[in-house]
């Protein structure tokens, strides 16, 4: 290690441009995150000399600063190794380091210069109680520290020496062993006669050799760990040596104490052999899936994330690369499993501030990294290892993948969804705090506050393959309801209090029709998973889009988001609305329409404002009684679904109507909101009304028996329909046939055949095979004989069909 002068440090340095410059942190008005300890708020201030941390209450200056972000702490050993970091930075000149003239001719004889002494020899005895070699113990009074060194035959060393287990005479005859971490602990378990012996291995935790396992066999062995991250990480490695080989392995700390062990919990926390025994038989049987998952980050953190490995050869030590797949577990373990994935993008949850954090590049994720572990990342520019580009699009493939990311519940929960809110609080009694919010809305009639409430619900309810209606929220006050507040109140109650979601899609007619693509694309973003609610908002007129139709009916949607590489896609977990304003609506839509009619309440200028406080106070507790209702609803026995959402009704909408009596008041008036808001059905009986007057008293040829619209099959050729309707502006310009035929097929005209389009099916002599419609009043029979309608010189015409259909 070099040394340099401390005061030239903090003469030619500053906190802030370490920060920026090394860290990656961004300093704003003298205050910057501490990120080395996963923290996100700007909690630390910070100027050119000094800085402190608000959270921890620590702080210092520019070597103090680099001893906690680079390097973890502020002991005696970290501010060293920071001062050797800022010096190289800051290309400072070390300074020179005279030794004395005298120097020790041996470690023993160093350490017995610098104040240690002797305290205690262990001999490592051969299988025949020979000694191989011994470790001495040595302590420094003045400094508590302490020190090992090692010799054989008379000299300090063991190079070329084979190690050995310590106790080994003792071990091999046995049943049962303890393994410990230390010499010291084995001769405590001798002087409390412990029935078990225990054994340890020379040169510390790091020094445990595989070449041990064969003392094992057939054993049942006790691990005692050392109570730190270095100790349980010895004992689970110990552990995965000898499974396999040992009958029976059992991991246990013994010690409450910092760093404690066998000795200090025997001599300083008042344990007894009885108790210790306890604790390791009652300990549980290892298996390699025994290790808990933060045990096994502290575990993995404790080195740095490296691209490769060391193998020793010798006195070389060589770096080889390490496997792609081997990295990415290794990075999952480090963080519980992270990062993941949603779409095509990599994230995380921080687990003290529930925020989300992107993971864009190479570049963001080993910030990420280095953040998170808090430890340093080791990337070698080596033949045949992993790059960090490399590395994030493989990291990115194999991240676990979710569909959606939630800070709100959803009922039923859903496993493609990566739930980052807080534990859900008991429902209110009466589910009162739901209720109360339905409340601030105001209803028309009671039927609408059930539906209202349904709607609330509704985002919250999800079942793959299940539609949801389309709600359409009118007034009979007009302007002033407050019917697009709904929505996005819902849409904030939906978000969450960091401010993730709770935004309303809006989208429009002509967008769904013309930008189809566009919408997707919001739809199917990170940040457009996270929405709940489609809005259209303020339709006046006519309430038609084929593509809003199949959206709502859709199980999934998929487009190309606007950072992805290749297609995506997300559940329709989406609840729409639409605002209208005494807008028509064609049969697709109005069939799956739930209708909601509010009133002009009384003006309140802190309305909105009131809706915001209730909904950042209860937001858990209104989602803890909606999954209480949702959960406890028995369905109502003897009544039929009446809607094409038949699921939904159940699940949502009589739980909403709270009584039988009410959810069939509710169905009622859904079933009067349809016919007086379809304009198919409205355009549908004009049609049929005008066609039943113009097949009466049409002038007929040959003196045949007069055309009767009640009871004769009459097939209308479009030439007909054309010049009959060709002033027709309530058509909206649609050819009538599509018109006729359209309605047909959706069962608005009863009185034309839905499959009928051409007549007669084959050509006969004197007869032209021409495009049309059938009708079909109820009273004929379908082999009654065709009346044919077609144009001859501009004037109605009747023919007479001989053929038959077939």
């Amino acid at each position: 290690m070099r040394f340099y002068n401390f005061n030239e440090i903090k003469e030619k340095g500053s906190c802030i441009r370490f920060v920026e410059t090394v860290l990656g942190i961004k300093v704003s008005g003298g205050r910057c995150p501490a990120v080395w300890r996963n923290g996100e708020r700007d909690s630390v201030a910070i100027d050119d000399s000094q800085w402190f941390d608000h959270v921890e209450k620590v702080g210092g200056g520019l070597i103090e600063l680099c001893a906690v972000a680079k390097f973890g702490g502020m002991s005696q050993t970290e501010i060293q190794q920071a001062q050797d970091f800022l010096g190289e930075w800051l290309g400072l000149k070390p300074m020179e380091i005279k030794m004395p003239a005298a120097v020790a001719s041996n470690q023993y004889e160093k350490l017995l210069a610098d104040g240690y002494a002797e305290t205690a020899r262990y001999h490592y005895l051969n299988a025949d109680g020979t000694c191989r070699y011994y470790v001495v113990r040595m302590f420094n009074q003045k400094t508590g520290k302490k020190e090992f060194v090692q010799g054989h035959d008379g000299r300090w060393g063991i190079t070329g020496v084979e190690p050995i287990l310590y106790n080994l005479p003792s071990i091999i005859p046995a049943d049962t062993v303890i393994v410990v971490e230390g010499e010291k602990d084995v001769e405590t378990l001798r002087e409390i006669g412990s029935p078990y012996p225990g054994t340890t291995n020379s040169g510390g935790a790091e020094k445990w050799k595989e070449g041990f396992r064969s003392y094992f066999a057939g054993k049942r062995v006790y691990i005692v760990a050392d109570n730190d991250v270095a100790g349980n990480k010895h004992a689970y490695t110990v552990a995965q040596h000898l499974h396999g080989t040992a009958r029976e392995i059992r991991i246990c700390t013994v010690s409450a104490l910092q760093k404690g062990d066998v000795t200090d919990y025997i001599r300083q926390e008042g344990g007894t052999l009885s108790a210790l025994l306890h604790k390791l038989e009652s300990a549980p049987v290892y298996s390699p899936e025994q290790i808990s998952g933060k045990l096994a980050a502290k575990l993995a953190n404790s080195e740095p994330f490296r691209n490769y490995r060391i193998e020793e050869n010798g006195r070389r030590k060589d770096k080889l690369p390490r496997q792609i797949n081997d990295l990415i577990s290794d990075l999952h373990t480090r963080l519980l499993g992270a990062p993941y994935r949603v779409g095509d993008l990599m994230f995380d949850r921080d687990q003290d501030s529930g925020r989300i954090t992107y993971i864009y590049d190479a570049a963001d994720l080993f910030s990420w990294i280095a953040r998170k572990t808090k430890t340093i990342i080791d990337w070698a520019k080596i033949d045949g290892a992993v790059t960090k580009t490399e590395f994030f699009a493989a990291l990115r493939a194999e991240a676990p993948e979710y569909q959606a990311i939630s800070h709100i519940p959803d009922y039923p929960l859903r496993r493609d969804v990566f739930y980052a809110h807080e534990q859900l609080p008991e429902p209110s009694e009466g589910n009162k705090i739901f209720w109360g919010f339905v409340d601030f809305f105001n209803p028309a009639n009671d039927e609408s506050k059930s539906i209202i409430a349904s709607f609330i619900m509704a985002p919250i309810y999800f079942s793959p393959g299940v539609d949801k209606p389309l709600f359409i929220i009118d007034s009979v006050d007009g302007q002033g309801s407050g019917k697009s507040t709904i929505p996005t109140m819902t849409a904030k109650l939906y978000g969450s209090d960091s401010g993730v979601g709770g935004e309303v899609i809006d989208s429009s007619l002509y967008d769904l029709e013309k930008n189809y693509d566009e919408v997707v694309k919001r739809v199917i973003s990170a940040e457009g998973r996270n929405a709940r609610i489609f809005r259209i908002d303020n339709v006046i007129g006519s309430l038609k889009s084929a593509n809003l139709s199949r959206m709502v009916t859709m199980a999934s949607i998929s487009g190309r988001a606007s950072y992805g590489r290749g297609e995506e896609s997300r559940p329709n977990n989406l609840t729409y609305v639409a605002t209208v304003n005494g807008a028509n609506v064609d049969t697709d839509i109005a069939s799956r329409a739930f209708y909601i009619m509010l009133k002009r309440p009384k003006m309140s200028a802190t309305w909105k404002e009131d809706i915001f406080r209730y909904i950042e106070k209860n937001r858990m507790r209104i989602f803890a009684d909606i999954i209480d209702i949702l959960g406890k609803h028995q369905f109502f026995p003897g009544l039929e679904p009446k809607t094409r959402t038949p699921e939904f009704e159940y699940r949502v909408l009589q739980p909403a109507c709270i009584t039988p009596e009410q959810y069939t008041k509710v169905i009622d008036f859904l079933t009067l909101k349809k016919e007086e808001t379809n304009e198919d059905e409205e355009i549908a009986r004009r049609l049929e009304e005008e066609l039943f007057q113009k097949l009466t008293g049409l002038p007929h040829l040959y003196n045949s028996e007069p055309i009767n619209p009640k009871t004769d099959r009459i097939f209308i050729r479009s030439a007909v329909l054309e010049h009959w309707f060709s002033g027709a502006v309530w058509l909206d310009r649609r050819k009538p046939v599509s018109v006729i035929r359209n309605l047909a097929q959706t069962g608005n005209l009863p009185m034309i055949s839905a499959k009928i389009q051409r007549y007669p099916h084959h050509p006969q002599a004197g007869q032209r095979r021409a495009h049309g419609v059938m009708w079909e009043p109820s009273d004929c029979s379908t082999k009654t004989d065709v009346r044919i309608i077609d144009l001859l010189n501009g004037k109605n015409v009747e023919e007479i069909a001989e053929g038959k259909l077939s």
